[in-house]
């Protein structure tokens, strides 16, 4: 079956549509879809509230009496399974991105819904175009879907069924039609809704019904890594996520070797750079790392030289080329030996003999830790999300806002 709604009516024949409606000419609108079962629109009020918010935080008059009648007279006596999908703009308007508007234009149609990918596995793969983090646009499902068209027509480029994209931080967003939700330890973690994502009606149905199964969800930033151990967790082939990594990330990507003889080292270090150019080839401070690290940084190849807990391991890896020093300094602090010492006696010999060798602070635990790195001169860190948090809190600056807006609210006023 197979419905269209117009002009606050079903309509039959082919409709006529403004060639001035900023829905067609700008992509200045919003839409909803909604699913449909045997005369049911799903999550309906959820739906309304949604396109409500949007509508009002970009200035749409929302036309709520029709936009119930629309979803009514689309659904009634559906049977099956179908598809609803309501799409609301600006209406016509004159030229120019400010130009003058009549009325919102609301259309909506109902479609047959075959359901054959439902609860099956998908292949994905991950786009190269993000979303923008801090665009009020990827919070709300406006007409302008270009980014979201391109990743899905890079997906089916790829044999994928669908794309992974993530947002300008190099973070996981969503894929180009869905939320996302990964399973670790028998919890659920998706990504936060201050990620540029949709604050999806299904995204939000699962974490109630999770809740009500007594499944942890956790709401968070989810970053992309090449450790091993992590990726083997992901269960896909390490060189197939390292490209994907490569490719949205314009700096070092270090990728590690697993073999710990020189040889084994050399093999597969030729392999891990052959991936992208900015691969930084991973290996641990052993005797044999240091001969790999020599060898590979005299071919021009970026070398991270990891585990290093003392300053005259640091040395033997400024000596071999190292691009990058890993000193891990919690796992010190973990044995009672303090971690800031090997990151100041490291910056004193590296300065000393004017080393090119870069510090990257790891195994950071705390934002007291990133402070004292780089007091001490530090060149890099690399931290978890929840120590990232922490750098941006004060007390005094939460106590600061909270007397601010008291005193704001006292006046009654508004900014607008």
């Amino acid at each position: 079956m197979k419905r269209v709604w117009h002009n606050k009516k079903l309509s039959k024949g082919t409709l006529v549509l403004s060639s001035h409606d900023r829905g067609l000419t700008l992509g200045d609108g919003l839409f909803e879809t909604i699913a449909v079962r045997d005369g049911v629109a799903l999550w309906r009020f959820e739906h309304i509230e949604r396109m409500r918010a949007a509508a009002e935080a970009i200035g749409i008059p929302f036309p709520e009496t029709e936009i119930e009648n629309a979803i009514d007279g689309l659904a009634h006596k559906a049977k099956g399974h179908h598809v609803l999908r309501l799409t609301l703009t600006r209406g016509e308007g004159g030229r120019g991105l400010a130009g003058e508007i009549r009325k919102p234009t609301l259309l909506g149609t109902l479609d047959p819904f075959d359901g054959q990918q439902r609860f099956q596995p998908v292949k994905l793969m991950t786009s190269a175009i993000r979303r923008n983090l801090h665009s009020l646009a990827s919070r709300m499902k406006t007409l302008s879907y270009m980014d979201n068209v391109l990743a899905a027509r890079e997906a089916a480029a790829a044999g994928a069924d669908d794309a992974l994209m993530l947002n300008s931080a190099g973070r996981l967003a969503c894929s180009t039609i869905s939320n996302i939700f990964l399973e670790k330890d028998g919890a659920l973690i998706t990504p936060a809704l201050t990620e540029g994502i949709l604050p999806g009606v299904m995204r939000a149905a699962v974490i109630r019904a999770a809740k009500q199964l007594g499944i942890q969800v956790k709401d968070k930033q989810v970053k992309p890594t090449t450790n091993p151990s992590l990726i083997a967790k992901s269960g896909r082939p390490m060189k197939e996520v390292i490209a994907e990594i490569c490719s949205f990330v314009e700096g070092p990507v270090s990728a590690e070797v697993a073999a710990l003889d020189y040889d084994g080292m050399m093999r597969e270090a030729n392999v891990l750079r052959k991936i992208a150019k900015n691969v930084a080839v991973k290996v641990p401070l052993t005797v044999d790392g240091l001969k790999a690290c020599k060898a590979l940084s005299s071919e021009g190849t970026m070398v991270n030289v990891t585990l290093c807990f003392s300053a005259n391991q640091a040395l033997l890896a400024a000596k071999a080329g190292a691009t990058f020093i890993s000193p891990f300094i919690g796992r010190l602090d973990d044995i009672n030996l303090p971690g800031m010492d090997l990151i100041r006696e490291i910056r004193v010999i590296y300065d000393n003999y004017d080393f090119a060798t870069n510090i990257l602070a790891a195994s950071i635990r705390s934002a007291n830790h990133i402070k004292e790195a780089a007091m001490i001169g530090a060149d890099y860190a690399t931290a978890p999300p929840s120590v990232l948090k922490a750098l941006v809190r004060h007390p005094l600056t939460d106590k600061g806002i909270e007397s601010f807006l008291a005193d704001w609210n006292k006046t009654g006023q508004k900014i607008s």
